[in-house]
């Protein structure tokens, strides 16, 4: 546990830098990036501080300046090899060059638990219908049948991709 000294820099005979799952916290010292003979840094599975302002990306970019380029080391546990040596975030879907933070997934879950609970509703009320008009059973799930088949249809054809004939588009 605790930091990555800004010392670490000096260490210009050093190839290979494993931090790997030490609890590390703090930030990544921009000196890391003078160690020019690296070639691996895992930091990988630690509780690092993803820069989140310009000089915190500033200092990260000048550590990470080993990584980038032809010769560069192989760094585990930062883009676009992961986020793991950060805590709090994931690499991002849309830039593998960067992570982002992950947000407070209450709002999904509640969302997810009133769908359900509606899901519950819709079909204790369907039942309770069911058990009042069972004559309306037979045509209720024939009708469902029909509009799961053409659901179904219509997922098959949209996943082909399919595109007009050039013939018709010229």
């Amino acid at each position: 546990s605790g930091t990555i000294p800004a010392d670490t820099g000096k260490l210009s005979q050093l190839t290979w830098l494993y931090l790997y799952n030490n609890r590390l916290s703090g930030t990544v010292p921009a000196q890391l990036g003078d160690i020019s003979g690296l070639s691996e840094l895992d930091m990988s599975d630690n509780q690092l501080a993803y820069p989140r302002s310009s000089e915190e990306r500033d200092e990260y970019n000048r550590a990470m300046r080993i990584c980038r380029g032809a010769g560069s080391a192989t760094c585990l546990g930062v883009p676009p090899d992961g986020c793991s040596a950060f805590a709090d975030v994931k690499l991002s879907v849309t830039d593998p060059n960067k992570c982002v933070l992950c947000d407070d997934q209450t709002a999904g879950l509640v969302l997810v638990g009133v769908c359900i609970l509606i899901g519950i509703v819709a079909l204790a009320a369907f039942v309770c219908f069911i058990v009042r008009h069972p004559a309306a059973l037979k045509r209720w799930v024939s009708t469902a049948a029909i509009l799961i088949n053409h659901a179904q249809t219509a997922s098959i054809l949209a996943s082909m991709r399919l595109d007009w004939p050039r013939s018709l588009l010229a």
